[in-house]
């Protein structure tokens, strides 16, 4: 039977605060090399996260042990394109793959449900992200001939539905599960749409401070926003560049305005997720990226 149990509690621990705190390593075993996409499911106790040869591994989000890993049918077909929780299970999540394809996991990891991509006639298509809602609508973002487009798969029909993203470059989502509130990162890294859940149209827009740089991810829950992306590399007085920083940041998702930010030691990120460690309590932002090892962190995000 399908659960949603955990998104009230969790909806109350991301009203308490929204603060970036201490960053820890999660992931430290070689079994996973690089992780291009990262989530956990509802209930918080599973953390799956997808790599760019088309491996998912599941692991303890809390301690970072991985369990199992398993494979699609591997290549760059395959390839993990994003990972988010399934809204309607709070056992499983669902991937996204480079070739199109929505994949749904189970403990295991345990392959137990997909269905195909967006329709398209056109010459050359890039999928950039996903997200899942409680009502069984599926989010899809793409590029299409050059052209960003959000889509959104009907929970009840399966009919497909798409509107236009300004930009040529991979827009992000982020579908709050506690509101149902859709968001969007445009692929310039700052700006940040909020969304009609239903008929996608776009209802307003700010943006997003990221230090002079890009926001490469973003996730939305309750009242909480995050991201993570890379700073510009400042001017020095006299002449010359000082050093880019990787950063995490929260914002609030209404004004846009930045609650808090860390410069977190690690490879660039490609992708973050708001949970819950189901041990302690405290609200985390896991940040993924596709290069180097350890490349999962947790950055404590909540005080309970």
């Amino acid at each position: 039977m399908p659960s949603t149990r955990t998104l009230g509690s969790l909806g109350l621990f991301i009203l308490t605060a929204c603060d970036l705190g201490q960053s820890r390593t999660i992931i430290t075993s070689a079994q996973v090399s690089s992780v291009a996409a990262v989530a956990t499911n509802t209930d918080a106790d599973l953390m799956f996260m997808g790599t760019a040869g088309g491996q998912i591994a599941q692991a303890d989000p809390s301690t970072g042990v991985v369990h199992s890993t398993s494979w699609l049918w591997g290549g760059a077909s395959s390839a993990m394109v994003a990972v988010t929780p399934d809204g309607q299970d709070s056992a499983r999540v669902w991937s996204l793959h480079a070739d199109g394809w929505v994949v749904n996991w189970a403990d295991g990891p345990v392959l137990t449900d997909f269905f195909a991509p967006p329709p398209f006639a056109g010459v050359e298509r890039t999928l950039c992200d996903l997200d899942h809602a409680q009502d069984g609508d599926f989010y899809v973002s793409t590029v299409e001939d050059g052209q960003a487009q959000l889509w959104r798969r009907d929970g009840g029909t399966n009919v497909w539905m798409s509107s236009i993203i300004s930009g040529d470059a991979c827009p992000r989502i982020a579908h709050d599960l506690y509101h149902d509130e859709l968001y969007v990162l445009r692929g310039d890294g700052f700006t940040f749409e909020h969304r009609n859940a239903d008929s996608l149209a776009l209802q307003s827009w700010e943006i997003l401070d990221a230090d002079g740089g890009a926001i490469a991810d973003v996730d939305v829950f309750g009242n909480a926003a995050v991201g993570a992306g890379t700073s510009s590399a400042p001017n020095l007085p006299g002449g010359g560049q000082g050093p880019a920083f990787n950063m995490a940041w929260s914002f609030d998702p209404a004004t846009g305005n930045t609650v808090s930010a860390k410069i977190i030691s690690m490879a660039a990120p490609a992708a973050v997720h708001i949970t819950v460690n189901a041990n302690t309590g405290n609200g985390e932002m896991l940040i993924g990226s596709p290069v180097g090892n350890p490349t999962v962190r947790g950055v404590q995000l909540l005080v309970p």
